[in-house]
Parts: C-alpha cells; structure tokens; sequence
C-alpha cells in the first residue's frame, strides 16, 4: 500500500511539474531528475547546488529523457582512471616501438641468411685484427729475445748495458703488451658480437613468422 501510494505520490509530482513546465517560456522549459543519497527520486526546473555533482537526467515536457548527466566522479574513481589511462598509454608506445623494430628488421634483412652473412663478415673482420695482431707479436717477440739475450751477456761479462738497449727491450715489451690486449678486446667483442647477432636472429625469425615466412 506505501509504495503505491509513494507511485501515485511520484506520478502526480511529475505531473505537476511538467505542468509548471509547460506554462514556462519555450526557453525556460526544462525539468531535471536526480536521486539523492537516500534514494529518494526529485523533480525540478532547477538542481540544487547541494545535488549538483549527483547523477541527473533532463526531461521535455512529455516527460522523455532528452540528455542525462553522470554523476561526478570520486578522487579514487579518478586516480583509477588514470591507472588505466598510463597503463594503456603503456601498452600502445610497447606496441609501437614493436612495429618501428618489426619495420626496421624487415627493411634491413631479407633472410635470416643475410643475418647470418653479417655476423661473420663482422666475425671475420675481427679475426683479421687479432691474426695481425699476432703477428706483430711473433716478430717483436723474436727481435725481445735476441736483445734480451744481448743484454743477458753483457751483464754476465760485466758489462753496462745501453741506455738504447734497455729503451729497445722496453718499448718491445710494451708493443707486445698492447698487442696483447688488443687481442683479448677483439675476442670479448665477438662474444658480445655474436650475443647480439643471435638476439637479432631470434627477432627476425619472429617477425616473419607473424608474417608467413620469409618472404
């Protein structure tokens, strides 16, 4: 019995307000809805300042729903919101910076052969550098040892050894030394090499498996 006296009730301010309505100028006719925090539904041609941020729909004066405004959002509904905005924002530059490599592989390589080809053309070339290398030291190695052995003898007869021969045996050394190094650099940089070229390998065979092969 309440609630149909509660309908009546509804219905009959509805009526009475659409009826305020109409006798308003064309202008001014307009009617809002909300419901307050305790559910209770209201009828007016104007909000309350107070109900302002709640949810409302206005009405034409047969009562139709024309436009409807949501209610304002909460600090934790907002800070949600901007979780997944970033979050999105996230995935979509990952997905871009996929397809600038995907572009980037696919303009560069034809094959995975051609991969291959690079790295040991790039192989190779440090192969070179540290038989060159090697190779200084073979001979620097045999002109130190025959010094070595000059100075050697001069000692043992008692003899000074020149300023010039201990010079030479020096920056013998020392060229054997930096060679030496060379070498060790050149074999760490094809590890890194070869790291690299498999990473790129692996993309590659990736990317045109998404596409349906090589071709």
């Amino acid at each position: 019995m309440t609630n149909r006296c509660s309908t009546i009730l509804l219905r009959g301010l509805l009526a009475t307000s659409l009826a305020a309505v109409v006798s308003m100028p064309a202008a001014a006719q307009k009617l809002y809805k909300w419901v307050d925090a305790d559910g209770n539904v209201y009828y007016s041609d104007q909000v309350p300042p107070e109900q302002v941020k709640r949810g409302r729909e206005e009405l034409n004066d047969q009562g139709v729903v024309i436009d409807k405004v949501d209610r304002a959002k909460t600090p934790e509904e907002l800070a949600e919101e901007a979780r997944l905005l970033a979050e999105r924002q996230a995935i979509e530059e990952a997905e871009e910076a996929r397809l600038r490599e995907e572009r980037k592989l696919k303009a560069q390589y034809n094959s995975e052969e051609d991969i291959i080809a690079m790295r040991d053309q790039r192989i190779d070339a440090m192969n070179r550098q540290i038989q060159s290398a090697q190779t200084v030291i073979d001979s620097h190695t045999g002109s130190l040892e025959g010094l070595t052995k000059r100075a050697s003898e001069q000692e043992s007869q008692g003899l000074e050894v020149s300023d010039d021969l201990r010079s030479t045996i020096e920056l013998l050394q020392e060229q054997i030394a930096q060679q030496e190094q060379k070498i060790m650099d050149r074999e760490a940089e094809k590890l890194l090499l070869k790291a690299e070229f498999d990473e790129e390998l692996a993309r590659f065979r990736r990317v045109t498996q998404g596409r349906g092969g090589n071709g």
